[in-house]
């Protein structure tokens, strides 16, 4: 079986060259921090630490879009971006020796002559495990060498809690990566990020999101989910408010609007960007009513409502 990149990590800086990647506001303070660990001769690999949805993909995101900007940081002009997929690099893989042989045929086109190539690995605790069986190489020992060396660029993502776990097992880890810390958005930059995701929204849900839903997302999602973190239950409540509304008014019931979906997933999973964006930003638009529902503040108090 051929083996393919793309099978197994998504390339973002592809996607942020299609427009695919949403807009990423008020963390120009560590993708800057991004930029200098990059560029560093020694110990030149960024693990980003916060709690869950505080955004730490997002950053990566944000530092794709970076590079493909028409003014990119000179250290990594035409450097590609890969996420991992970890899911898709383990699966199949019960065998002693499957998840080496594929993790080691990952490195290999990643390390390709010729390529400039940054791996992301979100829930790097997971890969640090990942592997370990008696007799066998685990993710960690094989990525070692490499990262200690500068073969491979990367940039990890952790939860506090998971990355003291694993340097506790591993702590040569702990001289390969510069930790970068991820706070929780306040809910003064969870506004600005949330407006500049409106118009995404809109035209993804067909819908009109007022300035008052946006507070009353941030509101709602502080008191009713403590677990979680800003800006994403703020951004997930709003997401699925905009659903609510969009389905409440029957938007998706056209045959055309069908055909647009099926056409939009099939693109998705032939890793067709072109025709992605295309279907994305023209094609489904166009089926929406010139009408477009509100998402106010009383939309999303009755979510949170509904959801208690």
């Amino acid at each position: 079986m051929t083996f393919r990149l793309h099978d197994f990590a998504i390339d973002l800086t592809a996607r942020a060259r299609a427009g695919l990647l949403d807009p990423v506001l008020g963390r120009d303070r560590e993708i800057e921090r991004l930029l200098r660990i990059l560029a560093r001769k020694t110990k030149n690999n960024p693990v980003l630490l916060g709690e869950p949805g505080v955004g730490k993909t997002a950053i990566v995101e944000g530092l794709a879009q970076r590079i493909v900007s028409v003014a990119p940081p000179s250290h990594l002009a035409e450097v590609t971006v890969y996420a991992l997929n970890l899911g898709s690099v383990l699966a199949g893989t019960s065998y002693r020796g499957d998840f080496e042989q594929r993790l080691q045929q990952l490195i290999a086109e990643l390390r390709r002559p010729g390529s400039r190539r940054l791996l992301f690995v979100d829930e790097l605790h997971l890969l640090g495990r990942a592997g370990r069986s008696e007799g066998g190489l685990d993710a960690g020992n094989l990525l070692k060498p490499l990262l200690a060396r500068g073969e491979l660029p990367c940039i990890g993502a952790s939860t506090p809690d998971e990355w003291q776990q694993l340097v506790a097992l591993d702590p040569a880890l702990e001289r390969r990566f510069q930790p970068v810390t991820v706070a929780e958005a306040s809910p003064a930059q969870t506004l600005q990020i949330l407006r500049g995701l409106r118009a995404r929204y809109e035209g993804h849900h067909g819908v009109e999101i007022t300035e008052d839903a946006l507070h009353a997302a941030i509101d709602h999602a502080v008191a009713r989910d403590r677990t979680r973190r800003l800006p994403d239950k703020a951004i997930d409540l709003l997401d699925e408010a905009c659903a609510m509304v969009r389905l409440a008014r029957g938007l998706d019931a056209t045959p055309e609007w069908t055909l647009a979906e099926r056409a939009l997933s099939a693109a998705a999973e032939a890793f067709d960007l072109s025709a992605y964006a295309h279907l994305r930003s023209r094609v489904i638009p166009a089926l929406r009513p010139t009408s477009r529902p509100q998402v106010d503040a009383a939309a999303i108090a009755r979510l949170a409502r509904n959801d208690e």
